[in-house]
């Protein structure tokens, strides 16, 4: 029996991958590359760019050097601070003055608000209320670096279909090489953008925002009612809410915007567990309307709820991964009583087979690593590693997902929107918080050792090595980043200052610089 549950478990995961190649397989690009005609400079659309931060230390400077640069016609610029920390005011204030300074004739405006209500999505509203002329909204997070012809290329991207409400460029990165989960970011990120939004945005299915990096308009945020808290994906709520009225969400790859991804695991986990409980969130929230929607095909029904419960998949690994110990002995009992020839053991090893191939050339194919793809063999070697660490993504982010999709919806708006903390930004480092990050990573960890022995034991040479090698990540990624907590032996949890919150008197007040 528990084989037959790891066959079907086996074949629906090949099932999952051939669709997400099949989904971006066929491509003609007219929808994404198709050119418009840039209006004149004086009836130019006025572009506002918001900058949401919070506790983001030492990205300001660079981020906004790469905004005032933009060579769209008409624009200005809206620096959200949302920061709680003393020192990333002051800096954020610095740059703010050091760059009206260097471009007199742009608008740079800092908002600060005293509570951070709402989040990031809060900030994002606060600015869409203070700005009453701009027609276009520019999102950047603080750790992306946009080319200066990004909202030029994008802008245009308006008037390829009716009614579109936001175009999303794809993201390239500034350390895609820098370390295994780099590497690991770039695989993911790469299907999402080069197979999935392409693949939908040419069959007019559902897509969406992905937060940065991307234009809304105004009329279309009015028409929604803004940003809502009710998730801790804002951009993905929103996004649904567009397609279910009859809007475009549209993906383009005219323009790439650099970003930085993730270097530590803590970090890329914060992230991960965000969007895995908002995906849950949004699946609860809107399932019933996808649903019910007169207007869309069935096979865009499917598609968009596949795409809103896309982190099942973490909750079918960590349940195979629980049953591996009764797979280990009820495999060895069947490759004792069988024979090689066998006609149930030839079609398990061609399982075997087809999953690995399938895995590998998802994550191995140069699309997903556009623009700049890898040598071969580099490829492969990343999507295997990517295998090796997938048991620690799933088991973690599990319980994120599970609680965004059966969490109690009232409490949905309670939950702290934690942002993902950026490899240049200052933080300190303890050894409880260490302890509280680490602690299932080294149980898994453990486990995937004591399941490498019993296959051994059991003479399961490959599924032991294969075991062997995951702990062997998991070891790694422990000690990666105990490195990188300075003072971990320190029982402070935080330092005086990283919290203390400066008064200020009004919500609307704009900070004079």
């Amino acid at each position: 029996m528990i084989m037959k549950f790891f066959w079907i478990s086996e074949a629906f995961i090949c099932c999952l991958i051939l669709y997400r190649l099949w989904l971006g397989g066929k491509s003609n690009n007219k929808t994404s590359k198709q050119k418009t005609h840039f209006v004149d400079d004086n009836t130019s659309e006025l572009v506002c760019i918001q900058l949401p931060l919070f506790n983001e230390k030492g990205q300001i400077l660079a981020l906004l050097e790469s905004i005032c640069k933009q060579d769209w016609p008409r624009f200005k610029i809206q620096v959200l601070d949302d920061s709680d920390c003393i020192d990333c005011i002051a800096e954020t204030q610095d740059a703010v003055a050091h760059y009206r300074k260097k471009f007199p004739h742009l608008d740079i405006t800092l908002l600060k608000r005293p509570q951070r209500l709402g989040f990031k999505a809060g900030a994002l509203n606060h600015g869409l209320t203070h700005e009453l002329v701009a027609t276009h909204f520019a999102i950047f997070d603080c750790d992306f670096r946009p080319s200066p012809t990004f909202i030029s290329k994008l802008m245009p991207e308006f008037k390829c279909e009716q009614n579109v409400a936001a175009v999303q460029a794809p993201w390239s990165y500034l350390n895609p090489n820098e370390n295994v989960l780099t590497k690991i970011q770039t695989l993911v990120l790469g299907t999402h953008f080069f197979l999935e939004h392409k693949g939908r945005q040419e069959r007019r299915w559902v897509l969406n925002f992905n937060g940065t990096a991307g234009i809304w308009s105004r009329h279309a945020l009015e028409a929604l009612g803004g940003w809502s808290d009710r998730t801790v994906t804002e951009d993905l709520l929103l996004s649904y809410k567009a397609e279910l009225l009859g809007m475009r969400i549209r993906f383009t790859e005219v323009a790439h915007c650099p970003s930085e991804l993730p270097a530590r695991f803590s970090s890329f986990l914060v992230q991960q567990k965000r969007w895995a409980r908002g995906h849950g969130q949004v699946l609860r929230l809107l399932s019933g309307a996808v649903l019910k929607n007169k207007t869309w095909t069935l096979s865009k029904k499917l598609d968009a709820l596949f795409h809103l419960n896309s982190y099942n998949i973490s909750v079918i690994i960590s349940l195979l991964m629980l049953l591996l110990p009764f797979w280990i002995t009820a495999r060895s009992q069947f490759i004792s009583s069988t024979n090689f020839l066998n006609t149930t053991r030839l079609a398990d090893s061609a399982l075997w087979i087809i999953s690995l191939f399938l895995f590998t050339k998802l994550y191995a194919s140069k699309r997903i690593h556009s623009p700049n793809a890898l040598p071969f063999i580099e490829r492969v070697k990343n999507s295997i590693v990517f295998a090796l660490h997938t048991p620690f993504i799933s088991f973690v982010v599990m319980e994120s997902y599970l609680k965004g999709l059966y969490g109690s919806p009232q409490k949905s708006a309670t939950i702290i929107f934690q942002r993902t903390p950026k490899n240049s930004s200052a933080s300190s480092k303890n050894w409880n918080s260490y302890v509280k990050t680490f602690a299932p990573v080294f149980v898994i960890t453990s486990y995937l050792f004591f399941l490498g022995i019993y296959c051994f034991v059991n003479a399961l040479w490959i599924a032991g090595s294969v075991f062997a090698l995951q702990s062997v990540c998991g070891m790694g990624l422990c000690l990666r980043e105990l490195v990188g907590y300075k003072h971990f032996f320190s029982k402070t949890l935080q330092t005086p200052h990283r919290h203390e919150r400066p008064h200020q008197e009004s919500i609307s007040e704009e900070v004079a610089v």
